[in-house]
């Protein structure tokens, strides 16, 4: 993919591309570009049918500005278009400068701090929680032991499950916003939705607001592999709140405990058998396998988990994940998942509990 230097939009204002400021967020269906004007944004679609070509047919951009004209509220934390481009399809939005996505922002950097940290941008510099006596006396066992007293300080130094649910608190409450004025967003994932980057701020602006579209409307099957709900990535439905609610889901789940949902002993039989890794994540996707909490085939031993789920997840919450990733609820009957409501509300009550990380 080659990005260009400046782009102009209808207006005849220029945007100069600064990939220093912030890396391009590339998605399935365009990328997301910082520019050099304070808190200006470009989404830069790809043309259809798969790859990272950017397409250059700006006659589709009418759609982005119609856009406009759906019921939000005026100043809720969703980065709309504000004008189109010339030359590219694509649009101009407004997202704060100092903030990244979930995906990077609760990324772990388990590597050894003295020897690694000088030679790192000062833009993907992680922060560490303080080395106390109990990760010294972890690291000091050696071995596998070491590497998790890594992995834990930067996981409580990138604001621990404390600011995870804090972060999809607000997320839920932005779709949740979506959903009671009949829309559907389709394409949640980490990858577009953002937090302040300083842990003193917790701002979250949803972003990538082309899939936005009434709950109606019957369009091109829009999902991210790995955090689609199964009948979407089947075919055999359209986005819905429930499928928002299932993305969702997946997505808490992963950030929470370090695992994806449904990647456990039968998926990995199945991708070795398969011989395909492709054809494993499709079966995935779809709601072939139950999910690694579930007694049975794909069941991940607790000893397996990085961190132990039985004191980050509260009775409740296991039982949103449980309700939302059920056999019923990935094969049979989308209605029976948790409204995003739920998932902030039990999402709120976690960010007090006193047993979080």
């Amino acid at each position: 993919m080659k990005l260009p230097d400046t782009v102009m939009d209808v207006y005849h204002h220029s945007f100069h591309i600064d990939t220093e400021k912030h890396d391009p967020v590339a998605g399935g269906q365009g990328v997301v570009v910082w520019t050099a004007d304070p808190d200006l944004v470009l989404k830069l679609a790809f043309k259809p049918g798969g790859g990272q070509e950017l397409d250059k047919d700006d006659r589709k951009n009418d759609h982005y500005m119609d856009l406009r004209l759906m019921p939000l509220p005026l100043h809720g934390h969703f980065a709309m278009p504000q004008s189109v481009l010339k030359g590219y399809r694509g649009y101009v939005m407004t997202l704060l400068d100092d903030m990244d996505t979930f995906q990077e922002h609760f990324a772990l950097d388990c590597k050894d701090r003295e020897d690694d940290q000088e030679d790192k941008d000062e833009k993907d510099k992680k922060i560490m929680a303080p080395e106390t006596v109990f990760f010294r006396q972890l690291a000091a066992q050696g071995g596998a032991y070491a590497e998790y007293a890594k992995m834990l300080r930067s996981y409580m130094g990138t604001g621990g499950s404390r600011r995870r649910c804090l972060a999809y608190f607000k997320a839920a409450v932005l779709l949740d916003t979506l959903h009671a004025n009949d829309l559907v967003y389709c394409d949640f994932s980490p990858r577009n939705i953002d937090i302040s980057k300083d842990l003193a701020h917790s701002n979250v602006w949803l972003f990538d607001m082309d899939n936005l579209r009434y709950a109606e409307q019957q369009e091109d099957r829009i999902f991210t592999p790995g955090f689609c709900a199964p009948e979407v990535r089947a075919g055999e439905g359209d986005c819905s709140p429930y499928a928002d609610a299932y993305s969702f889901a997946v997505s808490l789940f992963g950030q929470l405990l370090l695992r994806q949902p449904f990647e456990g002993p039968a998926y990995e039989a199945a991708a070795e058998e398969l011989d395909d890794q492709e054809a494993a994540d499709e079966l995935r996707d779809c709601g072939e396998f139950p999910w690694i909490l579930e007694e049975g085939e794909n069941r991940v031993p607790d000893e397996a988990f990085y961190l132990p789920y039985q004191h980050i997840l509260t009775d409740d919450l296991y039982a949103l994940f449980a309700q939302t990733f059920s056999e019923e609820s990935r094969l049979e009957d989308a209605s029976v998942r948790p409204p995003l409501s739920a998932w902030a509300s039990k999402c709120s009550l976690l960010i007090w509990e006193c047993r979080l990380l």
